[in-house]
């Protein structure tokens, strides 16, 4: 989408009165202008030019994360990883596969690997029964009904009809 399109888009938005839309577009156009050019000159007032970036990863100086001093930080993590050194060379041995071959790794594997991680915390912590659900992969079995009732209407199935 070209950036005037993108334009035309937001000035259309502002339209509110449908039998003047002209007029509605000018008055908003003309208000939006001010208020921009108004807010480059507030101090002390978040507007759009003076907001933090949305990731910003500026480290601010002896910044206590929590109620205690020990955690103090000097980074900002995303994601704490743990991978044991044993864990990380075998990585590094194992050939290089293609996304395709690690899918079906994955598909293979992971299903028990879930199976064994919930069998395990469910002997030692709390564990919802969600979670033992689905390690405990989808039941089979099936009940066969020949009619039902929805609405107060009875319906059969072919079979019992015939």
């Amino acid at each position: 989408m070209y950036p005037i399109e993108r334009s035309l888009r937001t000035l259309k938005q502002y339209v509110r009165n449908k039998a003047c839309p002209e007029g509605s577009i000018a008055e908003r156009y003309v208000m939006n202008e001010s208020s921009t050019f108004c807010s480059r000159y507030l101090r002390g007032i978040e507007t759009r030019f003076t907001r933090d970036e949305r990731n910003d990863d500026t480290i601010v100086e002896n910044e206590v994360i929590g109620d205690f001093e020990i955690f103090k930080q000097k980074v900002r993590p995303l994601e704490i990883k743990l991978i044991s050194i044993r864990k990380h060379l075998r990585l590094q041995r194992r050939p290089a596969q293609n996304s395709m071959d690690l899918y079906k790794i994955q598909e293979r594997a992971f299903p028990e690997w879930f199976r064994a991680q919930v069998l395990e915390l469910r002997q030692s912590a709390n564990l919802f029964d969600d979670f033992f659900s689905l390690a405990m992969r989808p039941s089979f079995d099936v009940r066969c009904y020949n009619g039902c009732i929805v609405g107060g209407v009875r319906s059969h199935s072919i079979e019992l009809d015939s």
